[in-house]
Parts: C-alpha cells; sequence; structure tokens
C-alpha cells in the first residue's frame, strides 16, 4: 500500500458506523470503495467483494473494527501473532475484526490488473484476541503536549542565523 493511503482507517470507521447501525451496509462499502477502488477479500475459495464479506462476517458474530498502523520498532494495535505483525508491518496498517473468543487480521495492499484497474486486495490473517496495549486518549495527549514543550524548549534555546553575523558595512568607494 502506499504509505499515505489511510483504507484500513477508512474501512474501520465506516464498518464500526455500519456495526452500530448508523449507516447501511452498501453506505460504508461505497464510502470504502470511494477512496480506494474497488475492494476485495482474498477469500479459500477466490476473491470476494468487500460487501460480501463484512456482510459474511456480520452473520458469523462480528462485533467491531479496530485498527492498527504499526511501523517497524512501534508495532501499535498489534498483538500478534508473527505472520500477522510482519504482514500489517510492512503494509502500515491493518484493520482487525473482532468477534466473541477470535480475532481476524484484514491487511490491504495495491490490486493493479491491467492498465487502468486499481483497486485493494485484502488477506485475511488469523489475530490475537488479545487487547492491544496501546495509550489511551488522555495519555496520548499528555505525550503530545509533553513533546510540544521539549520542542519548543529546544527552539528557544537556539540563537538562530544572528551567530557569528556581523552587521553589513558599506563598502569604500574611496
Amino acid at each position: 500500500m502506499h504509505p499515505d493511503s489511510q483504507i484500513s482507517a477508512t474501512l474501520v470507521c465506516w464498518g464500526n458506523a455500519w456495526l452500530t447501525g448508523q449507516v447501511g451496509l452498501d453506505e460504508a462499502a461505497d464510502r470504502v470503495e470511494r477512496q480506494a477502488g474497488p475492494q476485495l477479500v482474498a477469500g479459500e475459495t477466490g476473491d470476494v467483494s468487500l460487501r460480501g464479506f463484512l456482510a459474511d462476517l456480520r452473520v458469523e458474530g462480528m462485533r467491531s473494527l479496530r485498527l492498527a498502523l504499526p511501523v517497524a520498532g512501534d508495532p501499535l494495535g498489534l498483538t500478534g501473532p508473527p505472520s500477522f505483525n510482519s504482514a500489517a508491518i510492512e503494509a502500515g496498517q491493518a484493520a482487525i475484526a473482532v468477534f466473541p473468543g477470535r480475532c481476524l487480521g484484514l491487511v490491504p495492499a495495491r490490486d493493479r490488473r491491467g492498465s487502468s484497474y486499481a483497486g485493494v486486495r485484502w488477506s485475511v490473517l488469523a489475530a490475537s484476541i488479545n487487547i492491544p496495549d496501546i495509550p489511551s486518549l488522555a495519555e496520548a495527549e499528555h505525550a503530545l503536549t509533553m513533546a510540544m514543550r521539549e520542542a519548543t524548549d529546544a527552539l528557544t534555546g537556539v540563537a538562530g542565523p544572528a551567530q557569528g553575523y556581523r552587521s553589513a558595512q558599506p563598502l569604500d568607494d574611496g
């Protein structure tokens, strides 16, 4: 996936809106496809549409979707197993379908066929049922505030370009 793509976040937001009855399945799937083109999920018997896949997951008891935005060295939102973590870190994102007693990891990848088709193909991997150790909103806000203070202190301590600069003297034409 392109590092700037937020397709997993879009899927999680619209998928949870659908699961809580705020929007219909068609609207949720259309919004996800509007961002990145056609969405297919790699199934055991072949690719299926994202819309059909989500409907099947709900019948199986899916309760919610979680977002993971990992990078190498910071697997934020991931709890394993290693095969899922590796795929999610390589993609830089993943969605996790939460069921009673189990989870499925959904990892996006660009799907290009020919010169004009561009979409997303989701791989489905087993994911751990453990709840990820992610900071609470208050903790994240505190960390951001502290980082801003440290950056401000560092910048105010720098004298800037005035160091070693001598005021320009007019040239003597004489």
